[in-house]
């Protein structure tokens, strides 16, 4: 039996007529080795990516964008689509225009935009910089690193930090009040 065997790195092109171009509809699957430096880019479908450490840079303009188990650095943007984040560790710059973006157990750096979508952080275990136009933002910390920074024009926010800590916060906004627009909940430590 002949095995196919790529060199890295890989490259592929999918080229089509336009008589094809409104039905074509294909998926493929990409094993490589687990220390990985990837560029994946797509107009209308979503990327997965899972189980590699590496630079990973992520652009699709309508679809989702899944990470997990990822060590690294990772750059991911959806003009309409989600972001989601599992189980990784490193620095993620993660932008929508019209998704949200929702991490859950992640270690290290999250720096996280949306136009229109909303921010949902859960167990992060680092530093936070996030903004939104008109979604709301809800994070929760296992254990803040350096800082927190988050802003949005038009929506909610919600911190749930962890106990027992000294922690100095400047809030500004033009309409703040303690419930709901801005709320925060310290966790205790066990």
């Amino acid at each position: 039996m002949n095995e196919t065997v790529y060199e890295w790195p890989l490259r592929i092109s999918l080229l089509c007529s336009s008589w094809f171009r409104d039905n074509l509809d294909f998926s493929f699957q990409i094993q490589g080795p687990e220390e990985l430096t990837s560029n994946l880019r797509t107009l209308n479908g979503s990327i997965t990516v899972q189980g590699v450490t590496g630079n990973q840079m992520l652009h699709t303009n309508s679809g989702n964008i899944m990470i997990n188990n990822i060590e690294g650095q990772v750059r991911a943007n959806s003009a309409g689509g989600s972001v989601d984040v599992t189980d990784s560790a490193g620095q993620f710059n993660l932008r929508t225009v019209a998704g949200n973006v929702q991490t859950t157990d992640v270690r290290g750096e999250v720096r996280a935009r949306s136009a229109s979508g909303n921010i949902n952080i859960i167990n992060l275990d680092g530093t936070l910089v996030c903004a939104t136009a008109s979604g709301n933002i809800d994070a929760i910390f296992k254990d803040v690193t350096y800082g927190i920074h988050a802003e949005s024009a038009s929506g909610n926010i919600s911190l749930v930090l962890p106990g027992n800590r000294g922690y100095q916060l400047d809030i500004r906004g033009s309409s703040i009040n303690r419930k709901p627009a801005f709320w925060i909940r310290f966790n205790p430590i066990f």
